[in-house]
């Protein structure tokens, strides 16, 4: 887990969760940020006020004062959004997230945040790398329902998502980041899948003239 961000656990319970992040803030006194900074956090919640959290001058970004223009802009975005979005900024990918997303992360929350994505999602890296290299050489990508083997909450998850990935040019105009707005649909993709099961087999049974059709082997509508 990252040493950029040590508080490795926050409860599931919305309401515990909120109060664990009081905690922790209370414990670990803001670092200093820069005045675009604040205003690129405000009103963006729990997210916000963790990532203002990180003493981000012992991290690859640096600084908060050096950070430039458009990772301010993206991320005022993002904190502010409603919508589940992720910025993934740099070589390495460092994430940030907002309040939407959280449960997207389940358990690597907040350890997540500040975190090269190869880090946080290692299960996932030989697809999501490859993807991310071509948003990073200027392509963006979309999917809908995409099969993802997400590794959240100590076991191999089937998740699936529909998520975008758009390039996040610079002030020179090359690409420094990734855009990925996102939302789960596992529990759509699941039960439709477990509908047709359902239809398949009445289908079946309803067609049964004897006996043997009735109670005969399913493994075909399977």
């Amino acid at each position: 887990r990252s040493t950029l961000f040590p508080y490795t656990t926050l409860f599931r319970s919305p309401y515990r969760r909120r109060t664990r992040m009081a905690e922790i803030i209370e414990a670990h006194p803001l670092h200093k940020v820069s005045e675009a900074l604040e205003q690129t956090f405000a009103g963006g919640g729990e997210t916000a006020a963790l990532l203002r959290a990180i003493d981000w001058s012992a991290t690859p970004l640096g600084s908060t004062d050096t950070w430039p223009h458009s990772l301010c802009c993206v991320l005022s975005i993002c904190m502010n959004a409603r919508f589940p979005i992720s910025i993934y900024w740099g070589a390495e990918h460092i994430m940030f997230y907002n309040d939407a997303a959280i449960p997207l992360h389940g358990d690597k929350h907040p350890w997540a945040l500040g975190c090269p994505a190869r880090k946080v999602w290692p299960e996932l890296w030989d697809v999501v790398g490859r993807r991310f290299k071509r948003v990073m050489a200027g392509e963006a990508i979309s999917g809908e329902d995409e099969f993802l083997p997400m590794h959240r909450y100590g076991y191999i998850e089937e998740c699936y998502f529909d998520c975008a990935a758009s390039p996040i040019r610079g002030e020179g105009g090359h690409v420094v980041g990734i855009f990925a707005p996102g939302i789960e649909t596992t529990y759509r993709v699941i039960a439709e899948r477990r509908g047709l099961l359902l239809r398949r087999l009445v289908e079946d049974i309803s067609a049964a003239v004897t006996a043997e059709q009735l109670y005969g082997d399913r493994k075909s509508v399977v």
